[in-house]
């Protein structure tokens, strides 16, 4: 009896252990072996050397493989288990000599073991002719955490992590490869800000602008001259819809409802506010490389009475700004003034169109209008590499930077901007319901007025050429009298 407890027990034991005991984890996608196999394989490799440190939150790489089915196979040692690196900024070629070219590539993981991990760069494949084999490494960029990461003005999309490492596959005749590996150079970037400028294009059926992106930032370099750079973002096209709606509700609750969120105020006004922000079709542009020069120059400008605007690619944050304020295009927040002013440099690296067109509908008593806004919308915006000079020595440096995601209102005040705030946000009972009317009425008469003074003398000029053959006529008429 007594050796069939203690037989229960120590099963009961072993069974206890194994539920509570730190489980291991293991994994490995469907036709890729397991991480931990792949890097047992080298006799010098010891697990213990890669403990799992929930208070570190370093990502290394330990090993880059070639497959056999010519992909790439990035080891990661990553410590606290709960960071998730995604990017990898990679240069191919099989020549040292040849200028490397930078590349975003996605990483998906196909096997993991507690703090080692197993990536395949996606859509990359080596060749097997290229007896030598350089992979360059700029930085890896894993998403941004809540709980660990802070963001600045920007909301940042991933987290830069410094690499700085080539690896050079040599393959003999025979089929044997030697691998080594070396430093290589990079720029830090720092103190970056997104935004975007909106220039009025004009009087076209719809009010349109065209929005001209931009980033500024400072390096850990002294930069005498930015020639050129390249830069990295995502796009998508936004449309978004909403109406507006206001008439009296005495003594009730009004909501306000924007997006997918609905709030519930005290009654405080008469004025029954909804937006609406749904309608959205996003179509994702990966991986897009702009190369911008120091001698390249954009105009925007196209519209009926329209101005016409003028600038550089690569500006120092001083001709931006003076610049800005030549044209008295800008009226920046005052904060966003000194946040930019304490920069070096400003890349305008990308224009999108802006078009924006409302619908009124008036009725007795109340007065409602539908709107309908497009623009784009910019994310993981990051730089590349920079092209620059320091005391007379030209550089071609891969960065390091963290990837962001701008704002969709522009740094710039216009006029149509204010176009949602016509209505005031309080408006009591003997508050004039037609107030929307009268403002639009004195608007149309304006424009109106505009328009004699400026098609007038045209008008006039028509009308006498074509009375022309007439006088002459009537002349020659009197003439003969």
């Amino acid at each position: 009896m007594k050796k069939k407890i203690l037989c229960i027990l120590s099963l009961f034991l072993i069974l206890f252990n194994l539920f509570i005991s730190v489980p291991v984890t293991i994994f490995a996608k469907e036709s890729y072996s397991s991480v931990i196999d792949d890097l047992s394989k080298d006799k010098s490799f010891t697990e213990k050397d890669y403990p799992i440190d929930t208070d570190n939150y370093s990502i290394d790489i330990i090993e880059i493989a070639e497959s056999k089915d010519n992909e790439l196979i990035i080891y990661i040692y990553n410590p606290s288990m709960i960071l998730d690196v995604d990017r990898i900024f990679l240069s191919y070629t099989n020549d040292e000599s040849v200028t490397k070219d930078y590349i975003v590539y996605d990483l998906e993981e196909v096997s993991s073991h507690n703090a080692l991990e197993k990536h395949i760069v996606k859509d990359f494949n080596f060749s097997k002719d290229d007896k030598t084999r350089i992979y360059s490494v700029s930085m890896l960029q894993r998403k941004f955490n809540n709980f660990h990461d802070t963001s600045g003005i920007n909301t940042i999309n991933y987290v830069a992590i410094d690499v700085n490492t080539s690896w050079i596959f040599e393959e003999d005749d025979y089929g044997n490869i030697y691998v080594d590996k070396s430093g290589i150079k990079t720029i830090k970037i720092t103190n970056k800000y997104g935004g975007r400028i909106r220039y009025l294009e004009g009087w076209y059926l719809a009010k349109q602008a065209t929005d001209s992106h931009y980033i500024a930032f400072s390096t850990d370099y002294k930069i005498e001259d930015l020639l050129e750079a390249k830069v990295s973002f995502d796009y998508t096209d936004v449309v978004r819809t909403g109406y507006l709606f206001c008439h009296k509700i005495p003594d009730m609750t009004f909501t306000w409802s924007w997006g997918y969120e609905i709030y519930q105020q005290e009654p405080k006004s008469t004025l029954e506010r909804v937006y609406v922000e749904e309608n959205k079709t996003e179509e994702q542009f990966k991986n897009n490389h702009i190369e911008l020069s120091k001698e390249e120059v954009f105009k925007v400008g196209e519209g009926l009475f329209c101005e016409n605007y003028e600038y550089a690619r690569i500006q120092t944050v001083s001709d931006f700004l003076a610049y800005e304020q030549k044209e008295k295009l800008t009226e920046f927040d005052k904060e966003l003034i000194k946040n930019i002013r304490n920069k070096q440099w400003v890349l305008r690296y990308y224009e999108s169109n802006y078009l924006y067109n409302e619908y009124w509908n008036f009725l007795k008593g109340s007065e409602s209008m539908r709107w309908e806004e497009m623009y784009t919308h910019i994310s993981n915006l990051a730089i590349l590499e920079l092209t620059f000079e320091v005391k007379g020595v030209k550089y071609i440096l891969p960065t390091i930077d963290n990837a962001i995601e701008t704002e969709d209102t522009p740094d710039n005040k216009n006029w149509f901007d204010e176009g949602l705030d016509i209505l005031p946000d309080n408006l009591d009972d003997q508050s004039n319901p037609n107030l929307i009317t009268l403002i639009l009425v004195i608007l149309f008469l304006v424009l109106i007025i505009s328009l004699i003074g400026v098609l007038l003398p045209v008008l006039t000029t028509c009308i006498n050429f074509l009375l022309l053959p007439f006088k002459s006529i009537n002349k020659a008429f009197k003439k003969l009298k």
